[in-house]
């Protein structure tokens, strides 16, 4: 299992490529695949990924992990990733929508929704103690928002890209469910 340190988040794409490479230069053959994504995702003259070194690298473990499923192998990478540091948190109740009921917004029937500020914002929606809770995740990338649809504390169920030019919905694998042109 690759370590971080504590304070990863905070360093450039060129450091956090520089500490996982020392780590990965011990693993089997598979590695060069990954030494080839780590190099790419974190370059800031591909898509300036590195601008945003936590997402770039849990998308890079999850595509090498994909790849590895798909291939019929059970070596998953694995890297202990310390939780994001929370900045601030609001708790919120909202009230439940119901159209054919006597009153449209219904205050009598709220439901939590906490909102954190860690690298994008999250919102969960319920208990944010409980993994079971489902949340977004909405992070700003060089020219393109992002937001993480997780129905649980698992992998997401889809993810959307917002650009000046276009909206995308893929799913957590890759697969593009949706495109649209935006004027």
């Amino acid at each position: 299992m690759l370590k971080l340190p504590k304070d990863w988040q905070t360093f450039s794409g060129g450091k956090l490529a520089e500490v996982l490479l020392a780590q990965l230069s011990g693993l089997p053959v598979q590695t060069e695949f990954l030494r080839g994504l780590v190099a790419a995702a974190l370059d800031p003259t591909l898509d300036q990924r590195a601008e945003n070194p936590g997402s770039c690298l849990r998308e890079l473990l999850d595509r090498y992990n994909r790849l590895v499923v798909d291939r019929g192998g059970d070596d998953r990478l694995l890297v202990a990733i310390p939780p994001p540091t929370v900045y601030r948190t609001v708790d919120l109740r909202v009230p439940t929508y119901d159209p054919d009921g006597a009153i449209e917004y219904d205050y009598n029937r709220t439901e939590n929704l906490t909102l954190q500020e860690l690298d994008g914002l999250r919102a969960v929606m319920g208990n944010p103690a409980d993994p079971d809770s489902p949340d977004v995740l909405i992070e700003r990338a060089v020219g393109l928002w992002r937001v993480f649809v997780h129905p649980n504390n698992g992998d997401p169920l889809c993810i959307i890209e917002i650009r000046s030019d276009r909206a995308t919905i893929e799913t957590d694998r890759g697969e593009l469910l949706l495109e649209r042109q935006l004027p």
